[in-house]
């Protein structure tokens, strides 16, 4: 089910689909295309429901011939809004308030729906502008509420909080939200790597700094950010996602303000810590700058405990400037290198 979200949701930032209607968000047509066997018969059209208040609605199709005769005719009903809506209703425990101020990169927000019993699985939208730009699986909560960290751009960020019902349509949705990201870890020249997965596994991002100045790091590097290590001198890593504290899916969150005086090349790896649900897992990996523009994005999938994803290289140059360096013959793909586990491999515990 987690994969297919992550479909539809993709397929809305491709096609961009999103719309407000009313006080909800809502997919903002319909359509239907009728054809009849062995005729030539073939019809097609749409309709918008944007500026449609909260409410039930039925949509009726007929298809009439050149002659005025149906050739077919259909219904079928839908909801905006009404018993789907969302409400957003806290900000690491404070009561939001528009336009608020955040002093962190990965602030919780928590929620409730209206009617749980219609959703299939949450999902938490940041836009740019009236854009979303990624989107953040809602692990399942308890009844009606739910809380989940967000990863924010410098500045100011929209969000709204929507899930897929149980038909797998409508879209319903919270109203949109603005936070400004006011954390002083944020600046132009830094980066930030962000992982999302679909599974409740538990997956782990890691950056590994090089050994010395001009060296290139490896998953043996001593020195790196991870929940081993979560706030070196250099960097952090904001938000740790495991399935026995949020229900997994990410988002776990890496950012960087400035990389130590040591150049060289820093790896960036995703490890398949624990697979508890025995399920491939579907994951994807962007890297940020500082000013919120991807300078990396990545789709891959680990099916077992110890797999590494190594997506490639954060060249550091001795003023401070980056750039992403994919690995060896994956250069001219642009993809990155899975590292299988040797025989017998079991994760170590974590605290």
């Amino acid at each position: 089910m987690k994969s297919r979200l992550l479909r539809v949701l993709a397929g809305m930032l491709s096609a961009g689909t999103l719309a407000l209607a009313g006080s909800a968000w809502a997919v903002n047509t319909a359509s239907v295309t009728a054809t009849v066997s062995g005729s030539a018969l073939s019809v097609s059209g749409s309709a918008s429901t944007s500026g449609l208040p909260s409410g039930s609605y039925t949509a009726t199709v007929t298809v009439t011939d050149s002659s005025g005769q149906t050739v077919i005719s259909g219904s079928n009903a839908f909801t905006i809004g009404s018993s789907g809506t969302m409400t957003l209703t806290t900000v690491d425990g404070s009561t939001y308030s528009s336009g608020m101020t955040v002093t962190t990169t990965a602030p919780q927000i928590c929620g409730s729906y209206a009617n749980a019993s219609d959703v299939s699985v949450g999902y938490i939208a940041v836009m740019n502008g009236d854009t979303p730009v990624r989107y953040q699986i809602i692990a399942p909560g308890t009844g009606n509420s739910w809380c989940a960290n967000i990863v924010l751009d410098p500045g100011s960020n929209v969000v709204y909080a929507g899930y897929i019902s149980v038909s797998g349509a409508p879209v319903y949705a919270s109203a949109r939200l603005t936070l400004t990201n006011g954390a002083t870890n944020v600046a132009a020249g830094s980066v930030r790597i962000q992982l999302t997965w679909d599974q409740a596994n538990d997956m782990d991002l890691w950056l590994y700094a090089p050994s010395s100045a001009g060296a290139t790091a490896t998953t043996s590097s001593s020195s790196y950010i991870s929940y081993q290590d979560t706030s070196p001198s250099w960097g952090q890593l904001d938000i740790d996602s495991r399935p026995i504290s949020n229900g997994g899916y990410g988002p776990e969150n890496i950012t960087v303000n400035s990389f130590p005086t040591k150049p060289g090349k820093y790896l960036i790896v995703v490890n398949a810590f624990s697979m508890d649900s025995a399920a491939t897992t579907n994951s994807v990996l962007t890297v940020y700058t500082g000013a919120g523009q991807t300078l990396r994005s990545a789709s891959f999938a680990l099916t077992r405990t110890g797999q590494n994803y190594l997506m490639g290289y954060l060249n550091v140059a001795a003023d401070g400037t980056y750039a992403f360096e994919a690995l060896g013959s994956f250069a001219g793909e642009g993809g990155g290198q899975i590292v299988d586990p040797p025989p017998g491999y079991v994760a170590p515990p974590k605290n």
